[in-house]
């Protein structure tokens, strides 16, 4: 029946999209993540900053050190996130550009099912 192969075509878009977007949500925890991980070691470096200042104030590279390794972390965690929201972007893109054309196709075989049955 018409209504048999609507509910079954319906159910084939469902499964592929859900198959397409299954990989989307790892590429979007590295994109939450990424910023968190580099303001932790933000925050180590910052913490190895300060207890240098507390021990020996007489030693510049220990400090700048610290710091230095607290912008790396820094730029590190933004450059994940930066580059794993532009994957994301353009794979979420895809994704729903071919759903779109397999809803297409599906609809025009329907249309199909239904002109010969008349």
């Amino acid at each position: 029946s018409a209504e048999g192969l609507e509910n079954r075509l319906h159910d084939v878009v469902g499964y592929m999209d859900e198959r397409l977007k299954r990989g989307l949500n790892w590429l979007s925890m590295m994109v939450t993540m990424a910023p968190l991980l580099g303001l932790l070691g933000t925050v180590v470096g910052m913490i190895r900053s300060f207890a240098a200042v507390g021990g020996d104030i007489g030693a510049p590279t220990v400090i700048t050190g610290g710091v230095s390794e607290a912008l790396v972390a820094t730029a590190t965690g933004l450059s994940v996130a930066i580059v794993a929201l532009a994957i994301h972007s353009w794979c979420t893109d895809k994704v729903n550009s071919d759903i779109a054309k397999l809803e297409q196709k599906l609809g025009s075989i329907m249309d199909l099912y239904i002109r010969s049955q008349r």
